[in-house]
């Protein structure tokens, strides 16, 4: 892949070549300082750099995810497939930027819910 190429797809994949490793409910942080360098296993070309979360940051996100878990169990479990089918949709409008580099072959749509 060609570093203009490699760069379509980030902006396709809304990535950045510095990003934060730590996410949770679309909120990026991470707050060691460390810099995980990520290279091309072809090329070897740096492809970006990640800020890595440290102790503090890991807490915090399992502390978030026991919440969302004691949240999702308290879900009807039909209502959670019909959920878990339908969220691949967003990530439709994306997909013929992914098609050399993902799968699809492995995602099956469901219906777009209306």
């Amino acid at each position: 892949m060609t570093p203009q190429e490699t760069k379509k797809l980030f902006k396709a994949l809304g990535l950045r070549s510095r990003m934060d490793g730590a996410s949770y409910g679309g909120d990026w942080f991470a707050s060691s300082g460390d810099w995980l360098e990520v290279h091309s296993p072809t090329s070897g070309d740096l492809l970006a750099k990640i800020q890595q979360a440290g102790e503090a940051d890991y807490a915090k996100l399992m502390e978030k995810a026991d919440q969302a878990f004691r949240h999702w169990r308290a879900i009807p479990a039909p209502k959670r497939g019909r959920l878990c089918a339908t969220s691949v949709w967003p990530c439709a409008p994306r997909r013929e930027s992914w098609d050399d580099s993902f799968p699809w072959r492995w995602v099956r749509f469901s219906p777009r819910p209306g």
